[in-house]
């Protein structure tokens, strides 16, 4: 779906990472196919990528996510190199990443009426905010698909942030 491309269920994105965890590697050319067009259409300057709204901003799970599958597939190119390089850059103070680019109900609904995001970036140098677990594994999966050992110090730090995350029933 090249005008929905991350559509919930249906966009490229989501074929493309059922793909990865089904065993297709980067000599599929649906894979090389569908990682260039992604990377087109959502992997922004900074490396990060995106959901399909405007103004484009880098999104921590989706960072994650699309990196790590990425490199599970065998691409190992500038494409990675920055995805990897967005996401050691938005380690925040407590290990983790932010996810969301919301900042309450109103900001969702811009999403949902006229694709807009909104100003939850505004709270990544926040410090009184936690960072948010589902976006700190996302990240760090992606640096742990790696392999890389420069990565180890951030690593360690995301896997204490989510450590010290109290369980509940």
């Amino acid at each position: 779906d090249s005008k929905n491309f991350d559509l919930f269920y249906r966009g490229s994105v989501w074929f493309f990472l059922l793909a990865v965890e089904s065993g297709y590697d980067y000599r599929s050319d649906y894979i090389k196919a569908t990682t260039d067009f992604i990377c087109k259409n959502s992997q922004l300057q900074d490396g990060g990528f995106s959901f399909n709204w405007t103004p484009r901003v880098s999104v921590g799970c989706r960072s994650g996510d699309l990196t790590r599958a990425m490199i599970k597939t065998g691409i190992n190119d500038e494409r990675t190199a920055r995805g990897l390089s967005c996401i050691i850059k938005n380690q925040r103070h407590d290990g983790g990443w932010l996810h969301c680019p919301f900042k309450g109900s109103s900001d969702v609904m811009k999403l949902i009426l006229v694709k807009k995001s909104g100003k939850g970036h505004l709270d990544d140098p926040d410090t009184g905010i936690p960072s948010c677990p589902v976006a700190t594994c996302s990240c760090l999966g992606a640096l742990l698909e790696s392999g890389e050992n420069e990565f180890n110090e951030s690593i360690a730090r995301a896997a204490l942030f989510l450590l010290s995350k109290e369980l509940s029933g």
